[in-house]
């Protein structure tokens, strides 16, 4: 179990950050963020005993706020441990249907928002010397799946940005990891009209998240039955893999 570390969860308020908090919490310092100052106050107000945590409020768009944030932490603490990049936003929709806004927005949030984070802790991470860092991504990254949207799209590029992180900041003492979680019942997945195989709760994804980052492992993926089945078809060459995809758009499941 992750115990004694100065952690910083951006994305905390719902879902996985929500339940990954309420599990590192006993035994660890936090830093909560998200947009919603009001859940993260519920949440640190929710723990049993008074606990070693701080509500750190921000909108990962905004570089001036995310800056704000790890200053304040790289002053506060005598080192950051770990950081989780869980913030993002899900439009289940054919692309056709997604406007440029609303692409945009998905982008910032999903991929550059990390990207704003990771910048704004790059000077004390590299002081130090060491630090893990995870990114939560998706296995709608792996492949151009229909209704994927633009948050495949984001989530193939936070895939591709963590693995240039850990060739050049691996070289630095750090480790970075990502994070791919099949489907987990959140407010987000509650979007889709579609049956989600192997559907997760928020705090099966967690302990699934903890032992990925115990393992040191580079990509942490789950549940494996279904991850694995969706590496397969990466195998495939693209005249195959694009008649699975009609099919999968016809029936409307993987």
């Amino acid at each position: 179990m992750i115990r004694g570390k100065n952690i910083w969860i951006i994305g905390a308020s719902e879902g996985m950050g929500r339940a990954l908090a309420q599990k590192l919490a006993p035994s660890n310092r936090l830093a909560l963020s998200a947009r919603n100052k009001k859940r993260l106050d519920e949440l640190a107000k929710s723990f049993e005993t008074r606990l070693d945590v701080e509500v750190l409020p921000l909108d990962v768009q905004k570089a001036a706020e995310v800056t704000k944030a790890a200053e304040h932490l790289a002053k506060s603490w005598d080192q950051i441990d770990l950081v989780i990049y869980l913030a993002g936003i899900y439009d289940p929709a054919p692309l056709e249907n997604i406007d440029v806004k609303t692409f945009e927005q998905t982008l910032d949030i999903n991929t550059t928002g990390a990207f704003r984070v990771l910048k704004a802790l790059q000077k004390p991470l590299f002081k130090q010397g060491f630090g893990q860092v995870a990114v939560v991504a998706s296995v709608a990254g792996y492949h151009g799946l229909p209704k994927g949207g633009a948050y495949g799209v984001s989530k193939a590029a936070l895939i591709h940005l963590t693995e240039i992180l850990n060739t050049e900041w691996g070289a630095k003492g750090l480790q970075v990891q990502v994070i791919n979680p099949g489907f987990v019942r959140t407010r987000l997945t509650d979007k889709n009209t579609f049956d989600m195989p192997f559907l997760l709760e928020p705090t099966e994804a967690a302990d699934h998240i903890i032992k990925g980052l115990e393992s040191g492992s580079f990509e942490v993926h789950f549940p494996k039955q279904f991850t694995f089945m969706l590496k397969s078809l990466g195998l495939l060459p693209y005249w195959l893999f694009n008649k699975v995809m009609a099919k999968v758009n016809e029936k409307g499941k993987i």
